[in-house]
């Protein structure tokens, strides 16, 4: 398994689809919820369509 992390904090990998972005945050369809992340905490994947979340981010986000 890999170590998946995000400016040095753990992270989690989930699939999604870039709806828009601005110059602070992406708006996601991440698994179909439907979303706005933060810049500082994702690194989107155009190629995998993919996004690598701080995981105290997607557990506030995602809570179940």
């Amino acid at each position: 398994m890999e170590d998946l992390t995000i400016n040095g904090k753990p992270a989690v990998k989930i699939n999604a689809h870039k709806i828009m972005s601005t110059k602070e945050a992406l708006y996601l369809n991440c698994e179909g919820d439907e979303v706005w992340i933060p810049r500082s905490q994702c690194e989107f994947n155009n190629q995998e369509n993919t996004v690598l979340v701080s995981e105290w981010f997607y557990n506030n986000k995602f809570p179940d």
